[in-house]
């Protein structure tokens, strides 16, 4: 591997250089460090406003293999994705990863909405129609619930279906 680290302490702090010059670090746990013996250099990728590391693996046919580290890391099986607990792409300790389906990673993505949000998870004010939106996830899929007049009104219907549906009722 070509990128510049420190042990110390069971961490591995790994270096990843820009293209601009700024330096970011991700971290890893000691055991871990094996599992980067195929990686040719690692790189951060931005993807919506997280950073994740990518790594470059050797390959026999010539070309360059790209996967991401978490993945790299927790070998995760087909069809499922790997979900960094703290929402920190560049936190990559194990304690930091978990195996998850598509639809529970959702649960813990951080993103800004465009319209103003409610309080309320799955609530938001709709300009279009001067009224509040019940929207949840539900398998990786919004599931619309419905426009209503008042907060308390769309945040007992999608209290209702998350119930009915066995969703996390904060997220």
């Amino acid at each position: 591997m070509r990128n510049r680290y420190e042990v110390g302490d069971g961490i591995v702090v790994i270096y990843l250089t820009r293209k601009d010059g700024t330096v970011l670090e991700t971290e890893i746990e000691l055991e871990d460090l094996p599992k980067l013996g195929n990686v040719t250099s690692l790189y951060a990728d931005k993807k919506r406003n997280t950073y994740y590391v990518r790594c470059n693996l050797r390959s026999v046919d010539g070309k360059q293999d790209k996967i991401y580290l978490h993945q790299l890391l927790m070998d995760a099986p087909k069809g499922t994705e790997v979900d960094h607990i703290d929402g920190n792409g560049l936190n990559n300790k194990r304690s930091n990863l978990r195996i998850v389906t598509n639809s529970e990673n959702q649960y813990n993505r951080r993103h800004k909405s465009r319209y103003p949000k409610s309080g309320v998870p799955g609530v938001y004010w709709f300009p279009q129609t001067s009224k509040w939106k019940a929207q949840v996830i539900l398998n990786g899929k919004n599931v619309h619930l419905g426009y209503f007049d008042n907060v308390r009104e769309a945040a007992e219907v999608v209290r209702r279906f998350k119930e009915k549906h066995g969703l996390p009722l904060v997220n």
